[in-house]
């Protein structure tokens, strides 16, 4: 029981790290002197459907799910007009996502 918990543990632990490498941080100063981080893109060509499905506003899990297959099957993205060839994204939703987006 004690082995599977300290798995389970690490496990949980390679996932975080997986999720804050596939996202970019931005770190701002307010009026105040106070530093705040914001997850600002993701990298489309590393994240997962559910870092995807996460951080891009109207993409759920088949959306993101279906990014991830078409990347698989033909390469990494270069452009937001390479997205438009999965189905379902079109350019009203690329546009709200534009600058989430990055392409490593």
């Amino acid at each position: 029981m004690k082995r599977t918990l300290q798995l389970l543990l690490l496990a949980a632990s390679v996932l975080a790290c997986n999720v804050a490498l596939a996202v970019d941080v931005d770190k701002t100063t307010t009026d105040q002197g106070v530093v705040q981080e914001t997850a600002e893109a993701i990298d489309i060509n590393s994240a997962s459907a559910e870092e995807i499905a996460h951080t891009l506003k109207g993409v759920g899990a088949k959306k993101a799910a279906l990014i991830v297959e078409y990347r698989e099957a033909h390469g990494p993205f270069t452009s937001l007009e390479d997205l438009k060839k999965v189905k379902g994204l079109g350019e009203k939703l690329l546009s709200a996502n534009a600058d989430k987006i990055r392409f490593k």
